[in-house]
């Protein structure tokens, strides 16, 4: 693929970890103190895990009263049995990036995460990367070249579109920069209308663990876009790896149709093996 192309053309998901819920044990134990309940702590190392134990014991005063096998069996078994509303005390801020726009529109259908996306009418996308679509990488070396040709000439077209409306706006006016700011949101909102889905969409996302769980389960299977699956991947490789405990139901299994993983849940392993 020609060299000009590689810096504009992203072909994996990019997440990181920026942020996510820690623990006050002073705070804690000052609480415990006050409702009788002194002297408890919890055995895991994350934070996010020990609130997760701290916030379940409250609903059951079973502070004093632990079962064999600590954090990890403790939260294991409010999975099991469907206590999923603990686990919201725990939240995970990622930012993503080598994201298209497309995917980006139905990630925020995701009504109980929190976005912040970089703006089109305030940004110029005159430079903006574009996101091959993961089936592409599988097609040939002329077809990849023939898609970002095509892709980055839109982008193109974004841009031809952002000088002429600056010079209509202004004439003699070499960037929409030196406008107001009213004149170049009026000239990016405009001109944005050309931009392609493939686009990319840098966004952040905050949400709570039961909210990345379902995110996991729904997004990382077979029947989800291939985009968006290899980004639930590559999500769950991350906060697994944060706080393995509060995904420890969920793993990555090898496709059966494509080079890709895809997020299985163990429970609904159990009930397909069930029938």
């Amino acid at each position: 693929m020609q060299a000009s192309y590689e810096n504009r053309v992203c072909r994996d998901p990019q997440v990181e970890l920026v942020g996510y819920t820690t623990l006050e044990p002073e705070g804690l134990a000052l609480y415990l103190n006050g409702i009788g309940q002194p002297g408890w702590q919890s055995d895991a190392e994350v934070p996010a895990q020990a609130l997760v134990e701290a916030a379940g014991r409250l609903c059951y005063l079973s502070y004093q009263r632990p079962r064999p096998g600590g954090n990890t069996a403790y939260i294991a078994r409010l999975i099991a049995e469907g206590h999923e509303s603990v686990l919201e005390h725990a939240s995970f801020t990622l930012m993503l990036a080598g994201v298209s726009r497309s995917l980006t529109h139905e990630l925020v259908r995701h009504r109980h995460m929190s976005f912040s996306q970089t703006s089109q009418r305030y940004v110029d996308a005159s430079k903006a990367r574009v996101v091959m679509p993961p089936a592409l990488l599988l097609a040939p070396e002329t077809v990849q070249q023939r898609w970002c040709r095509d892709a980055l000439a839109a982008v193109a077209t974004y841009q031809l579109w952002v000088t002429m409306l600056t010079h209509s706006a202004a004439p003699g006016a070499e960037l929409p920069l030196t406008l107001p700011t009213p004149q170049r949101k009026m000239i990016y909102q405009t001109a944005r209308s050309l931009l392609p889905n493939c686009v990319e969409a840098p966004i952040c996302v905050t949400a709570n663990a039961r909210a990345w769980r379902h995110f996991l389960r729904l997004r990382g299977t077979l029947a989800a876009d291939l985009e968006m699956r290899r980004l639930a991947v590559e999500v769950y490789r991350v906060l697994a790896d944060t706080a393995p405990t509060l995904f420890d139901d969920l793993s990555l299994e090898p496709s059966p149709t494509d080079p890709w993983m895809v997020v299985r849940s163990s429970a609904k392993a159990q009930q397909e093996q069930s029938r």
